[in-house]
């Protein structure tokens, strides 16, 4: 079990950054879809 919880401690920040890289492309379509649907 500690040995598990060293590892998730390890690897949780890399971890966070391979989601939230993952989510930028969805996260800047649906921006530059709003702001190109503003622009008219």
């Amino acid at each position: 079990m500690f040995y598990v919880y060293g590892a998730v401690t390890r690897y949780g920040p890399t971890f966070q950054m391979v989601r939230l890289y993952s989510a930028l492309p969805l996260a800047w379509s649906a921006f530059a879809r709003h702001y190109l649907r503003s622009l008219g």
